[in-house]
């Protein structure tokens, strides 16, 4: 499937510190259609249920330095409806760890460099373990309120155990312009 549309439902609490800790729990849904057998049709291809867990902990060094380690972990509640023999496949516990280092030169310059790990236990295949690393970096320039500028770059590696799983390296790179205005 290329051509799809995903819609999306999610709700969290979050629990922050005067010792700038953050707990967060969250709930997400999410569904994606695709489009067959003409544009204007809609028929769902995968379902997921995501209840999540995470902590973080900042370490300032200044006001304009600090560090942010981040552990998370969810339990995809999967559901690929065309494939009725394995519709739970994409069952699975996922952990994150991601380290941070963000640097604020002033006001409007920020740079961050991270860090990230992921792995991802599949419940219904228990051969299947896929091991994901990303380390990049984040550049914000912030014009005013309304206006801010990124641009990022990313190296992703992801390995299967599952021999028919294939392995891929990539490069992300990429920038944006954010708009936003509250009324």
């Amino acid at each position: 499937v290329t051509d799809f549309d995903s819609q999306a439902l999610f709700g969290y609490v979050s629990l922050d510190t005067q010792q700038q800790w953050q707990y967060l729990f969250s709930l997400e849904y999410q569904r994606l259609l695709d489009h067959t057998p003409t544009f204007s049709s809609y028929k769902e291809f995968y379902r997921d249920w995501v209840p999540r867990v995470s902590i973080s902990k900042t370490i300032s060094r200044s006001e304009t330095r600090y560090f942010t380690f981040n552990y998370q972990m969810a339990y995809h509640l999967s559901e690929s409806p065309r494939d009725l023999t394995t519709i739970a496949i994409q069952d699975r516990i996922e952990s994150v760890a991601t380290i941070s280092y963000t640097h604020s030169f002033n006001p409007q310059w920020v740079v961050q460099p991270y860090y990230r790990f992921i792995h991802n236990h599949y419940t219904h295949q228990s051969a299947r373990d896929d091991l994901a690393q990303s380390v990049g970096t984040l550049l914000l320039y912030t014009l005013n309120e309304y206006f801010s500028f990124r641009a990022f770059v990313a190296y992703d590696t992801r390995e299967s155990d599952l021999p028919i799983i294939p392995d891929f390296y990539k490069i992300d790179f990429g920038a944006a312009v954010h708009f936003s205005r509250k009324f």
